[in-house]
């Protein structure tokens, strides 16, 4: 089971949908305390690991500056833009679109 939103309020119903001797892993990032026992995990058996996935926001400036310095096979996966306003149309073109399609939030305020 994966918890990738890092809300309090995720934890314990992520933890309740792991099954004996199985895995949580934590994504999401709170500083928020959550409420688990030892004697939870050594009974059931359970594993629970933190995965950090990237390092903000470095990782995205590396990931920009290589789709820029990219041959234009990978940069040719990028398809559709869409503003947010149009979020609901990018949403259901998306399965019709042979690409990536994306939210550009570059000039977007609310």
């Amino acid at each position: 089971m994966f918890e990738t939103s890092g809300a309090q309020s995720a934890f314990r119903p992520a933890l309740d949908a792991v099954g004996p001797g199985g895995q949580l892993v934590l994504i999401g990032q709170s500083s928020a305390d959550v409420a688990i026992t030892t004697r939870e995990l050594v009974q059931r058996q359970l594993t629970v690991r933190g995965s950090l996935i990237y390092d903000h926001p470095e990782d995205f400036a590396d990931a920009v500056r290589a789709l820029a310095d990219s041959d234009p096979g990978i940069a040719s996966v990028m398809q559709a833009s869409y503003s947010p306003f149009d979020a609901d149309r990018a949403f259901g073109e998306a399965g019709e679109i042979a690409g990536k399609s994306w939210l550009d939030l570059t000039h977007w305020t609310q």
